[in-house]
């Protein structure tokens, strides 16, 4: 299967836009009834008590609306072998009905695998900021892509 991204299209320093979404709070209720019932998330009259001053998004779906977003804008596209995991993730400031989150990708380090050189080891940083540039949602992800195929000479 031939891919448009392989390890060696991702280059350290590489700071990239790739995309926006506006949140909704029928949407975010919805979410949130079915994975993160917590009041400030569902019920908008002790939501307005809370520090929030209104209902506000669950942290893991402004993560699943950029999974999204990160899907959409390359990873469907890359000889990725997934993920092993989330080292750093912080939710900076709470997502609000009405906010456009966009989100920004970082490359901060690449290599091949020690164990396997068939598999690329590549750090991002993603960063998503509300529409005042404010940041809502940080996380460094470690993800495995493949290199470019060899052509065997024959």
């Amino acid at each position: 299967m031939k891919f448009k991204y392989y390890w060696e299209d991702f280059h350290v320093g590489n700071k990239r836009k790739l995309g926006s979404k506006t949140f909704k709070k029928n949407t975010i209720k919805s979410f949130a009834n079915q994975y993160d019932p917590q009041v400030f998330h569902v019920d908008e009259k002790k939501a307005e008590q809370s520090i929030f001053g209104g209902i506000i998004s669950s942290g893991w779906q402004t993560c699943c609306e950029m999974m999204r977003i990160i899907f959409d804008s390359y990873l469907l596209e890359t000889a990725s072998y997934g993920s092993p995991g989330i080292e750093k993730l912080s939710w900076s400031k709470p997502v609000k009905p009405g906010d456009t989150i966009t989100l920004y990708r970082e490359i901060k380090s690449k290599r091949l695998s020690k164990s396997n050189n068939s598999i690329g080891i590549i750090i991002m940083l993603f960063e998503a900021k509300n529409q005042k540039s404010e940041l809502v949602l940080s996380m460094e992800i470690c993800q495995m892509i493949a290199p470019k195929p060899r052509h065997k000479e024959g």
